[in-house]
């Protein structure tokens, strides 16, 4: 729970860093900065410090950790270097003396080395689900995913500037980088061969708006509709997407690039979500939308499009799907307690697992392998969190 509260509240610290302010709800902070120093050969200790899961270490390599007490009650962030660790102590008690005994405290837990397990990093994390970490941002949308290969991974939002947003993972994460627009939905994105990346929104006319990366951005392409909900997107091979939206009529309309675009068709059924693709193969899309119900329903293409089947549960967002492989999907909602839940198909339908987090919008998925799942979702601090399972 520590870890949990520490991450949670990190967002918060770290623009106290950065403005020398920080108001607590209904407290008067008062806020003392104090360095404890390390010669070299203590290196090791900001390491441990790092391993005890007190640390959710950012690029700027900031971060927050509460200690004894309520969480109101102390409040420590602190910069690390190889040598020093700079402490900022925001105390609700105007007491330095008892600030300055805090930050004994912690020199003192820094040199024993505590050994509290830290949260895994992708891509090491075998042997099932990881826990959630925060990958920072301040975002206005739920996240789209997608996957090129083997240890990539590229996540989109939208920001505080209502653009487009993007990082990637390629044996670690980049920074965030702008991609303009102004979108007024969650983005989504889908790969249809490595090296490339499409992605969808819906702008300021409600219309479908398409940016695609192969070697640069493109600029924005309208591929027009009435949209009243986030795009789906999914690709079953080299040059081959297919959209999926919520229209007017509440319907499921579809839309697919193969050469060229085509017009928009209805699908039918009524939603109360925006949908979910996946493609598990050449000529295979399965889509997921929320009833009228709240339940989970299924609709598959495999020569021709199947009727509506129930799948149950209470969602209280759009679903998100990613495929492993041929005949795998893996379902992902945010329950009626806000938490992640998970289904999956192999052969049949599993039961929900709950995966645990406080989600603030619709989660996204993607696979990079067999046996590789990676979800994101807005946590209730308006940054993207990120849990991975590896088999």
């Amino acid at each position: 729970m520590r870890t949990i509260a520490v991450i949670l509240l990190a967002a918060l610290a770290i623009l106290s860093v950065a403005t020398g302010v920080w108001a607590g709800p209904g407290t008067a902070w008062a806020q003392y900065n104090l360095d404890i120093t390390f010669d070299t050969c203590m290196t090791r200790s900001t390491n441990a410090l790092r391993a005890a899961g007190y640390v959710n270490i950012q690029r700027d390599e900031r971060a927050v950790a509460s200690f004894d007490g309520p969480v109101s009650s102390w409040l420590i962030c602190y910069t690390l270097t190889s040598t020093r660790v700079q402490v900022t102590i925001f105390s609700a008690a105007d007491d330095l003396r008892a600030a300055t005994a805090m930050r004994d405290r912690l020199l003192q837990f820094v040199l024993s080395g505590a050994t509290t397990p830290a949260p895994p990093s992708p891509p090491t994390a075998p042997g099932g689900w990881s826990g959630w970490e925060s990958l920072g941002g301040i975002l206005t949308s739920g996240p789209g995913a997608s996957s090129w290969g083997p240890g990539r991974l590229d996540v989109f939002v939208r920001g505080t500037d209502n653009g487009l947003w993007h990082r990637a993972f390629q044996g670690g994460w980049s920074g965030w980088n702008g991609l303009g627009g102004i979108l007024t939905s969650s983005p989504a994105a889908a790969s249809w061969a490595p090296g490339r990346v499409d992605v969808f929104v819906r702008g300021t006319d409600n219309a479908s708006y398409h940016k695609w990366w192969q070697g640069a951005w493109s600029d924005w392409e309208s591929l027009g509709g009435v949209l009243t909900s986030n795009t789906a997107v999914a690709a079953w091979g080299p040059g081959r997407l297919d959209i999926f939206v919520r229209g007017t009529d509440n319907a499921l309309w579809h839309k697919w690039f193969q050469g060229g675009w085509s017009g928009w068709e209805s699908l039918g059924g009524v939603l109360t979500s925006g949908p979910a693709v996946a493609a598990w193969g050449p000529g295979r899309l399965d889509v997921f939308v929320r009833g009228t119900d709240n339940a989970l329903w299924h609709k598959w293409f495999a020569g021709g499009w199947s009727d509506w089947e129930n799948l149950g549960g209470v969602l209280t967002s759009d679903p998100a799907v990613a495929s492993w492989g041929a005949g795998r999907l893996d379902v992902f909602v945010r329950g009626t307690d806000n938490a992640l839940w998970h289904k999956w198909f192999q052969g049949g339908w599993s039961g929900w697992e709950s995966l645990g987090g406080v989600l603030s919008s619709e989660p996204a998925a993607a696979s990079w392998g067999p046996g590789r799942l990676d979800v994101f979702a807005r946590g209730t601090d308006n940054a993207l969190w990120h849990i991975w399972y590896q088999r």
